[in-house]
């Protein structure tokens, strides 16, 4: 028998630094996404994740129980970066594991995924300050799946509500940079005093998203990218895409996302001109974009094959 869970891919939209300080965030998560499947064996297996990392620290800690399984990862980005691939080794490990051992509801199930996130992350680095470790938003909204994805903070809790795309006239895309920043080190970096005036502008773009007002989100969102490069969040290499991607009237807005947002650019633009855009895309050599066509649209649910 094979147990197999698909997980999507996530991008923050907005939120990614407020993240760390209780803030809202707003996350993407599309197709085609993580595979990681278990098959039974006498066999005793081996960790196959990086002993530091929270999936492979995990699987450390429950070896009794992981080493009974053979595990396949897979990840259809080709492990280009940047769309959560550690999150989703860690979530798939442990939303296997409670589904085995405790047959939780869908709801109480992903709270207990968030909990082991946080064991294991507090576990990993004891030394470091709430402020350096995992938000978690991205556990939440790739264990939420549903496409477009609001995770607020309510005391120690996260919240997630799924959203739709408020902009009839406008599209997205997510475009793969390429380029790659180790997340766990520069979180390690961060002086999080720098960060809490981020708190307030996530939530004045969390109540221009609701409002669906497109001048309104583009103006606070142009204010997000300019907070994040005045305090040194945002990479050369990225400011200088941003730069050059602003200066065609096709492309109405454009900012990094990630780590120093260097992973994902995230754009938007008028469906008319969707088909310039990718044309401005490839001339940059930025082949690979997703659109509101690939938005994950399927439960998280522990799949049981022959």
């Amino acid at each position: 028998m094979k147990y197999q869970i698909q997980i999507p891919g996530k991008t923050f939209c907005f939120g990614e630094y407020a993240a760390l300080v209780g803030g809202s965030a707003l996350l993407i998560t599309t197709e085609p996404g993580f595979e990681i499947s278990f098959m039974e064996t006498a066999e005793r297996q081996v960790n196959p994740f990086h002993p530091r990392s929270p999936a492979g620290y995990f699987f450390e800690q429950n070896i009794d129980f992981f080493s009974q399984w053979r595990l396949f990862f897979k990840d259809n980005y080709s492990g280009r970066g940047g769309f959560g691939a550690s999150t989703a080794q860690f979530a798939g490990l442990s939303l296997f594991k409670r589904h085995i051992e405790t047959q939780l509801p869908a709801n109480q199930l992903l709270k207990a995924v968030f909990q082991d996130y946080q064991q294991t992350n507090l576990n990993l680095n004891p030394e470091l300050p709430s402020i350096q470790q995992p938000s978690g938003y991205d556990l939440q909204a790739q264990c939420h799946g549903g496409g477009l994805i609001l995770v607020t903070k309510h005391q120690r809790e996260l919240c997630s509500q799924e959203m739709d795309w408020p902009f009839p006239e406008h599209g997205f895309m997510i475009v793969p940079t390429g380029f790659k920043v180790a997340t766990h080190t520069h979180l390690e970096a961060l002086k999080g005093d720098l960060l809490h005036g981020l708190v307030d502008a996530s939530k004045d773009l969390t109540r221009v998203w609701k409002n669906a007002k497109y001048g309104l989100f583009h103006d606070e969102l142009v204010k997000w990218r300019g907070h994040l490069t005045s305090l040194n969040l945002v990479h050369p290499r990225t400011l200088e895409l941003v730069r050059l991607l602003s200066e065609f009237p096709e492309v109405s807005l454009v900012k990094g996302c990630g780590a120093l947002g260097a992973d994902i650019l995230f754009l938007v633009f008028m469906h008319r001109d969707q088909e310039k855009v990718r044309t401005i895309l490839s001339e940059m050599h930025l082949n690979e974009a997703y659109d509101r066509h690939d938005l994950w649209k399927k439960e998280i649910q522990v799949q049981v094959t022959i």
